[in-house]
Protein backbone atom coordinates (compact mmCIF):
# COMPACT_ATOMS: atom_id res chain seq x y z
CA UNK A 1 0.00 0.00 0.00
CA UNK A 2 1.30 3.40 -0.87
CA UNK A 3 -0.51 6.56 0.26
CA UNK A 4 -0.48 10.57 -1.01
CA UNK A 5 -1.36 12.88 1.62
CA UNK A 6 -2.02 15.92 0.16
CA UNK A 7 -2.73 14.61 -3.06
CA UNK A 8 -5.98 14.62 -5.42
CA UNK A 9 -6.81 11.22 -6.85
CA UNK A 10 -5.86 12.43 -10.64
CA UNK A 11 -2.30 13.70 -9.31
CA UNK A 12 -2.10 10.07 -7.52
CA UNK A 13 -3.00 8.12 -11.09
CA UNK A 14 -0.50 10.17 -12.82
CA UNK A 15 2.20 9.39 -10.21
CA UNK A 16 1.37 5.80 -9.79
CA UNK A 17 1.27 5.15 -14.18
CA UNK A 18 4.76 6.94 -14.37
CA UNK A 19 6.06 4.01 -11.16
CA UNK A 20 4.72 1.94 -13.26
CA UNK A 21 6.10 3.06 -16.76
CA UNK A 22 9.20 3.29 -15.12
CA UNK A 23 9.13 -0.16 -13.61
CA UNK A 24 8.13 -2.20 -16.63
CA UNK A 25 11.50 -0.39 -18.41
CA UNK A 26 13.50 -2.23 -15.65
CA UNK A 27 15.39 -5.33 -16.89
CA UNK A 28 16.02 -7.73 -14.93
CA UNK A 29 18.99 -10.19 -15.23
CA UNK A 30 18.59 -13.75 -13.83
CA UNK A 31 21.64 -15.93 -15.23
CA UNK A 32 21.82 -15.44 -18.77
CA UNK A 33 18.73 -13.90 -19.26
CA UNK A 34 16.57 -10.84 -18.84
CA UNK A 35 12.98 -10.10 -18.19
CA UNK A 36 10.89 -7.30 -17.72
CA UNK A 37 8.23 -7.23 -14.92
CA UNK A 38 5.02 -5.29 -14.92
CA UNK A 39 2.11 -4.45 -12.15
CA UNK A 40 -1.41 -3.01 -11.62
CA UNK A 41 -2.13 -0.58 -9.60
CA UNK A 42 -5.92 0.68 -7.86
CA UNK A 43 -6.35 3.62 -6.23
CA UNK A 44 -9.35 4.84 -4.46
CA UNK A 45 -9.49 9.17 -2.70
CA UNK A 46 -10.13 10.88 0.33
CA UNK A 47 -12.50 12.58 0.95
CA UNK A 48 -15.22 10.00 -1.74
CA UNK A 49 -14.13 7.24 0.50
CA UNK A 50 -13.69 8.40 4.16
CA UNK A 51 -12.22 5.54 6.10
CA UNK A 52 -9.47 3.08 6.15
CA UNK A 53 -11.41 0.36 5.44
CA UNK A 54 -13.13 2.31 2.68
CA UNK A 55 -10.64 3.29 1.09
CA UNK A 56 -8.18 -0.56 1.26
CA UNK A 57 -11.36 -1.67 -0.32
CA UNK A 58 -12.36 0.56 -3.20
CA UNK A 59 -8.48 0.22 -4.23
CA UNK A 60 -8.70 -3.40 -3.86
CA UNK A 61 -11.59 -3.53 -6.29
CA UNK A 62 -10.18 -1.44 -8.65
CA UNK A 63 -6.75 -3.10 -8.67
CA UNK A 64 -8.65 -6.56 -9.39
CA UNK A 65 -10.34 -4.59 -11.88
CA UNK A 66 -7.35 -3.56 -13.80
CA UNK A 67 -5.72 -7.64 -13.80
CA UNK A 68 -9.18 -8.30 -15.13
CA UNK A 69 -9.05 -5.73 -18.22
CA UNK A 70 -5.40 -6.36 -19.02
CA UNK A 71 -3.18 -6.03 -16.40
CA UNK A 72 -0.12 -3.67 -16.39
CA UNK A 73 -1.94 -0.30 -15.46
CA UNK A 74 -3.69 2.08 -13.21
CA UNK A 75 -7.18 2.34 -12.57
CA UNK A 76 -8.86 4.97 -9.93
CA UNK A 77 -12.17 3.33 -8.27
CA UNK A 78 -14.66 6.57 -8.28
CA UNK A 79 -18.35 5.02 -7.39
Amino acid sequence: AIILTDTEGDTAFSVMDEIRDGFEQIRQQCDYNSFSVTFSCGLAAFPQFNTSLALGSAADKAMYEAKRTGRNRVLIERH
